[in-house]
């Protein structure tokens, strides 16, 4: 038996229990979608990627948007788009944008309304993981690199504001899930 696996008796188990919000948030590559949609499938909740509900909502992709409109108002409408998902529903699990962080006012909303989750990992797995992504508008240059050291440094104030971290560095998905889940149990069970 995987010892990362949840069964269905710990399933039925977290399904009486947790009465939650999760965020997962972290920077691009960090794993939060896949991570996320795992999780959701372990407890049994819905999933929602913040980036593919604004997709949803507007009608074009994130690159098209930040063409379009750029990176200020991309960062409006993921505002919004964040405060609807949170107050309009109940139990679910949320992978955010990594840039979502970056507001104040994201920030202390996802703080106060659901247990936020960090997941972190290093440039060099980030780079590995991004090489060949072309969705990313803000690595459209010619280091995305040096892009994403930048990022990190401007970005790691706001990250650190999050109690739960969990390193993904060359982590099975189950295995971060795991550590998410044992968050979870202890958070249910003391918090």
């Amino acid at each position: 038996m995987d010892y990362y696996k949840v069964n269905e008796i710990e399933k039925q188990n977290f399904n009486e229990v947790i009465f939650m919000r999760i965020t997962i948030l972290g920077f691009m590559g960090t794993g939060k979608s896949s991570v996320g949609d795992l999780l959701a499938e372990k407890i049994v909740y819905p999933f929602y990627d913040l980036d593919e509900l604004i997709v949803e909502e507007k009608g074009m992709s994130i690159n098209e948007i930040f063409n379009m409109y750029g990176e200020d108002y991309f960062r409006e409408v993921e505002k919004k788009a964040l405060k609807k998902i949170v107050l309009e529903k109940d139990d679910f699990v949320l992978a955010s944008g990594g840039g979502v962080v970056i507001s104040p006012i994201n920030r202390n909303f996802i703080k106060k309304y659901t247990l936020p989750i960090l997941l972190e990992a290093s440039v060099d797995v980030i780079c590995n993981r991004l090489k060949d992504d072309n969705s990313r508008p803000l690595l459209k240059v010619e280091n995305p690199q040096r892009e994403i050291e930048k990022l990190l440094l401007q970005r790691n104030s706001y990250y650190h504001q999050f109690n739960h971290r969990i390193n993904t560095n060359n982590k099975d998905i189950s295995v971060i899930v795991a550590e998410i889940l044992a968050i979870i149990r202890k958070k249910n069970k003391w918090g």
